[in-house]
């Protein structure tokens, strides 16, 4: 193996390793207090469909979280219902259906 590619792949397996070691601040975060943020946002975020998947793109521990009932309950529809019930019949109509199993208001 020559000696450049050598180095390159024992860089990425060091880099890999790190990664590995080094845990998400948001995955040492309490699962409760997890759950309190990603409702917060789902409460007051102006587009909660388009911040809440960037909120899951974060981590697994995330994407996990996002999914908690507590998290949809927390779902304000008056930001969107307008804009998505007209783009995107089919799709609100899935989301409200959700947002009820739920138990959003």
């Amino acid at each position: 193996m020559r000696t450049a590619f050598r180095d390159v792949v024992d860089d990425a397996s060091t880099l890999m390793e790190a990664r590995r070691r080094h845990r998400s601040s948001l995955a040492e975060l309490p699962t409760d207090l997890a759950i309190k943020i990603a409702s917060r946002l789902a409460a007051t975020s102006e587009r909660p469909m388009d911040d809440l998947p960037v909120l899951w793109a974060t981590c697994r521990r995330m994407l996990r979280v996002c999914g908690e009932p507590e998290v949809g309950r927390r779902v304000a529809l008056g930001w969107f219902t307008d804009d998505m019930s007209w783009d995107d019949p089919i799709g609100y109509a899935t989301l409200i259906g959700h947002l009820t199993k739920v138990g959003n208001p």
